[in-house]
């Protein structure tokens, strides 16, 4: 149900780290497997409650809304580590210290996002990871604080 690939340009040397998931708590919730079984559970309950149709369009809600934070940060000149597809925005940060000190200053702010972290001999990206996903918290009125929060501080931390 869920799958996330990386690929690099070459395999030596490699250090890639990311930070705990808070938003993803309870993920890990096993039903007498040796794999997660919550992602499937919750797919197939929601099918169950709302249908294809009602899954699609919580699908569709995430990409919108991932769609409107893109297009806000675009027009700020903000830069993404690659080009954003899904409703997992990886925004590019100058450095390590950038990163935590405004991941810091939105969890103080009631936003959560996760550090993005990629190293080797030859080069370091750092960034922040925004996912969208179908909570109730994730609503269109919390995207566009959120939106303007990160704007805010991005601007404040010279990185424009």
């Amino acid at each position: 149900w869920g799958c996330g690939v990386l690929l690099i340009k070459d395999g030596e040397d490699k250090k890639l780290v990311g930070s705990e998931i808070e938003y993803y708590a309870g993920i890990n919730t096993a039903l007498g497997t040796t794999r997660s079984a919550f992602p499937a559970t919750t797919a197939l309950n929601v099918i169950k409650k709302l249908g294809i149709a009602g899954l699609k369009k919580l699908s569709d809600d995430c990409y919108k809304k991932a769609a409107y934070i893109i297009s806000a940060l675009k027009k700020e000149g903000v830069d993404f580590i690659v080009k954003p597809q899904s409703p997992n925005i990886p925004i590019k940060i100058k450095s390590e210290e950038i990163a935590l000190k405004i991941e810091k200053e939105l969890k103080e702010n009631n936003f959560l996002v996760s550090q993005i972290k990629i190293t080797s001999k030859n080069y370091k990206i750092f960034g922040l990871r925004v996912c969208i996903t179908p909570r109730p918290d994730v609503s269109w009125n919390n995207v566009k604080l959120f939106t303007q929060k990160f704007i805010d501080v991005y601007k404040k931390n010279n990185l424009m």
